[in-house]
């Protein structure tokens, strides 16, 4: 149920914030990923994070923001060594504060988020999700008008507990993306 909670808050702020919006910004990109815990890295290792947000100024270098990331990777069990997969797809709101406008906009965000996640593999299949949160530090980098470079990097923290053993789905992120700004 928290889900259905957390995603219906999140688009009721974003359907309030783009009436008031001054600028909206559209980001995809992609982000290198560092598990924080050492047994996730020994399974699954570390990878590629695919994603895209939406930015939408409020109220002077204040943002409203909201987004979703995609990671999948293959590993292999600790003792039989069979194969297994984990896909980690958080979807996650916030607020962004940008220290300066202009052609560099360094900026900084917190955030919560539902982290969905999936594992695979011949013991079985667990599907759940939980609340975590996220932090960013970037900079925009204006190209040309209405196009903007977004270099960033972020940690996220998600506790789960899909057996009898917790574990952290987050990590550090860093990584580039294209933007555009209307």
């Amino acid at each position: 149920m928290s889900k259905r909670i957390l995603i219906l808050c999140l688009a009721i702020i974003m359907s309030f914030a783009s009436a008031y919006a001054k600028e909206v910004r559209i980001i995809v990109r992609g982000k290198y990923f560092q598990p924080v815990e050492q047994d996730f890295i020994d399974i699954y290792g570390k990878g590629m994070i695919y994603g895209g947000e939406i930015n939408i100024s409020v109220w002077k270098r204040i943002d409203i923001w909201a987004g979703v990331d995609y990671f999948s990777n293959k590993g292999e069990l600790t003792f039989s060594k069979e194969e297994t997969e984990i896909q980690i797809i958080p979807i996650y709101g916030g607020i962004k504060y940008r220290l300066s406008k202009g052609m560099l906009n360094p900026y900084i965000g917190l955030g919560l988020g539902y982290f969905l996640y999936k594992e695979t593999n011949p013991i079985g299949t667990v599907e759940k999700g939980n609340i975590g949160y996220i932090t960013q530090l970037g900079c925009l980098i204006k190209i040309m008008e209405g196009l903007f470079l977004d270099i960033h990097g972020a940690y996220n923290y998600c506790r789960v507990k899909p057996a009898d053993k917790e574990a952290n789905l987050g990590g550090l992120q860093g990584g580039i993306g294209l933007g555009f700004e209307f």
